[in-house]
């Protein structure tokens, strides 16, 4: 499962999945990229990253882009995000890998606490309290699909 976490949310979800499917290995983006390792041949292959801007980050569209998938009879991806469940982060990621004769097999939505702080303030206790435990809900649903 390869991940994509800026300020942790994504990273958070990454590891949250990873406690129910044990025998799911992360991987950091960047430091994939940093290494040149951009080849995977592995039964289940997923994304977790968040959405910026209502789309992909720069830095997962030039991954999909340069990243060879060998064997995944299943590809799914995650998007965390602050804001209600709008945008085209999966279209964008379809577009890429169908350029690989690639698809997904599961997009998922994790609402999380918004960090972008322009578009508001930092968000109470309680609202991050409320929203993890939901995520964590998702979440344990989400690893049924997976593997």
């Amino acid at each position: 499962m390869y991940y994509y976490s800026a300020t942790g949310n994504s990273l958070y979800t990454a590891r949250a999945l990873q406690e129910l499917l044990p025998e799911a290995e992360l991987r950091s983006i960047p430091e994939a990229m940093a290494e040149g390792r951009l080849a995977v041949n592995a039964e289940c292959v997923g994304f977790v990253f968040p959405m910026h801007y209502f789309g992909l980050p720069l830095q997962m569209e030039e991954f999909l882009e340069k990243l060879t998938i060998y064997e995944s009879p299943y590809t799914f991806a995650i998007a965390t995000c602050g804001v209600p469940y709008w945008g085209r982060p999966f279209l964008d990621a379809e577009a890429i890998l169908a350029k690989k004769n690639r698809k997904l097999h599961g997009k998922w939505y994790v609402r999380l606490v918004s960090n972008y702080i322009p578009y508001r303030d930092i968000a109470a206790d309680w609202r991050i309290s409320i929203r993890a435990w939901l995520a964590e809900r998702k979440i344990r649903k989400m690893a049924k699909f997976v593997f």
